[in-house]
Parts: structure tokens; sequence; C-alpha cells
């Protein structure tokens, strides 16, 4: 069984909103908390991760472990 590792405060923010929009949107900065390069850093930890699917600038997807870590950080 693998386990998951739960999500830096950011991280968890950057899928949340990835959940609601189905793509990076125009307040992701301000519902992350960073921008620029720092939200770079924070989309491709989640990306490496294996969390989500697809690419900056078009549609992205939740994977079945990017839900399991948002609901790791809900708990």
């Amino acid at each position: 069984m693998s386990r998951i590792t739960a999500p830096t405060r950011a991280q968890g923010d950057l899928l949340r909103h990835i959940r609601r929009n189905g793509c990076i949107g125009m307040d992701a900065e301000s519902d992350v908390g960073c921008q620029g390069a720092a939200l770079d850093r924070v989309f491709d930890a989640i990306h490496r991760r294996g969390w989500i699917e697809g690419e900056w600038g078009g549609s992205i997807d939740l994977t079945a472990s990017g839900l399991s870590a948002l609901k790791a950080i809900s708990n």
C-alpha cells in the first residue's frame, strides 16, 4: 500500500483551485498566495507527485492520488 504524502498548504490550495476550475485560472495567484516562479514550483511539485494530469495553459484534472491528497488535508 502506498503512502500518500500530505500536500503543503500552497499545494493543497492549488489542487483545490484546479478541482474548482479545471485549469490554472486568472485567480490562481490569489487562491494559492504566491505568484511567478513560486507558483511554477508549486505546480511542478504537484505534477511530479502525479496528483494532476494536464499541462499549464490547458485543461487539468486531478488524478485519484490527487483527490486522496486533498482528502488527507481535509480531515
